[in-house]
């Protein structure tokens, strides 16, 4: 395994942005990309912004446009950015995907054990942890479990306890740990209530490992801010990108759009109609100003 592939792409590993996200008082947007288009779309929004993201694709993508491209894209992306730029494996399922990324040349990755017993999640996050560090790479874990909006279940009985979490970032050395404290994957269809007094325990018990939140599209903008306030470091908005894509999709499938191929991702107001509008709320136009609280800034000077 050759140590920090990343850097040669003009990649950062992603504690470094959280690191600079907390001295700042602000979180950093996690966006997955599928295409040209989504990446786009996220890229430039966060240069209008002047912010530091995460740049992130499931096994799903991977699948899809072939590990190499993924990267290449991000790197290429990271030439394209204002500010640091990491590339993150999300909800990566086994040891064996996490180091396809690691060797790869991702600048992060996240091993998702959270459905496994509470031992066998440590020992997995601790074994992606030790061959993820030796390369540069930052790695996130996950505690507790963040349910599907579709799920008919408690999602209480799934929530982080502030306990475990303590024990959990001790014994595997994390950089982050993703939490289950109301949240849920896919779009709400009724009010979005979060633990916030249970995140406060969680970010008193762990200290400067930074914490994510999954599941952040639907939450309010001021939730989301009182989220951040008691110690999110991370928002993960995989489902904004994705409403945006099917709505447009749908508009033109419907004949109410036009669709033109060369047209798919503007910048301001004076760009072409079509495709991706990175000012649409959706997408990731607020990268900043949506998660910066009390006047911090998301932008990170580090390297």
């Amino acid at each position: 395994m050759r140590s920090e592939l990343f850097s040669e792409l003009g990649l950062t590993p992603s504690r470094i942005l959280l690191n600079a996200a907390r001295e700042g008082r602000c979180a950093v947007a996690a966006l997955n990309f599928y295409n040209a288009e989504t990446l786009r779309a996220h890229i430039n929004a966060a240069n209008e912004c002047n912010a530091s993201i995460i740049l992130q694709t499931t096994a799903s993508t991977i699948d899809y446009l072939g590990i190499e491209l993924v990267v290449a894209m991000a790197g290429a992306a990271s030439r394209m950015s204002s500010q640091p730029i990491a590339l993150h494996l999300d909800h990566g399922g086994s040891f064996e995907l996490a180091k396809r990324c690691i060797d790869a040349g991702y600048s992060s990755v996240m091993i998702d054990g959270s459905k496994l017993p509470f031992e066998e999640n440590i020992a997995l996050t601790r074994s992606v942890v030790e061959i993820a560090h030796r390369a540069g790479v930052s790695v996130e874990g996950e505690l507790g479990h963040v349910t599907q909006n579709a799920d008919n279940e408690n999602i209480a009985d799934y929530f982080t306890r502030p306990e475990d979490a303590r024990r959990f970032v001790d014994e595997t050395g994390v950089d982050a740990l993703a939490v289950a404290i109301g949240t849920a994957h896919g779009f709400y269809k009724g009010e979005v209530k979060l633990d916030l007094p249970r995140l406060r325990e969680i970010r008193d018990a762990v200290g400067d490992t930074a914490l994510v939140l999954h599941g952040g599209s639907g939450v309010p903008d001021e939730l989301m801010r009182d989220a951040i306030r008691s110690g999110i470091g991370e928002d993960q908005l995989r489902h904004r990108t994705q409403e945006c894509v099917h709505a447009r999709g749908k508009r033109i499938a419907c004949g109410k759009r036009r669709h033109r191929p060369s047209s798919h991702v503007r910048s301001g107001g004076e760009g072409r109609r079509g495709g991706l509008d990175v000012e649409d709320p959706r997408v990731s136009a607020r990268v900043n100003s949506f998660f910066c609280v009390s006047g911090g800034s998301c932008a990170s000077n580090s390297n």
